[in-house]
């Protein structure tokens, strides 16, 4: 029998924390119990400030960030609280997070490091496709995935 998910919202300076609980790995049922939640907090009670405590977590499903940048983009600003360090190494997280204060991470606007494939970037010095001589495996994806661009349409296989 599954059990029923709840949820605590927490006042902290002026900020409503959404908090799930113990559970470490958030999956697809979790996310829409969130995005409820925020959806009753911003668009029925006009909630402007609020945060998610990301203390148990250690995995999210990919369009936990898309949910909370939505929300921001509708002017409610978003903090994430406690987060473990492997997600604060998150890509995402990363790129639109900015640090305000002890265990406390602010979305940001956009992405405070430009994405440059084939430039410089601190995102792409790690990858096998910044190498000077590339496997013929990365040359292989880059020439196709750019053939794709260049037709305007995308392959899922």
């Amino acid at each position: 029998m599954a059990r029923k998910k709840q949820m605590e919202i927490q006042l902290r300076d002026g900020v409503e924390v959404l908090d799930i609980g113990e559970m470490e790995i958030w999956d697809g049922a979790d996310l829409s119990f969130l995005r409820d939640t925020l959806h009753i907090l911003i668009v029925k009670e006009g909630s402007s400030s609020l945060g998610v405590n990301m203390r148990f977590v250690k995995y999210v499903p990919s369009g936990f960030f898309g949910m909370l940048y939505d929300c921001h983009e509708k002017g409610t600003s978003i903090r994430v609280y406690e987060p473990q360090a492997h997600v604060q190494k998150m890509l995402w997280f990363q790129q639109f997070f900015d640090h305000v204060y002890d265990d406390c991470h602010l979305l940001v606007n956009g992405p405070k490091h430009p994405l440059n494939i084939n430039g410089s970037s601190i995102w792409n010095n790690r990858s096998p496709w910044n190498s000077e001589k590339p496997t013929q495996l990365a040359a292989t994806m880059n020439a196709t995935a750019r053939t794709h661009l260049e037709d305007n349409r995308v392959i899922v296989k």
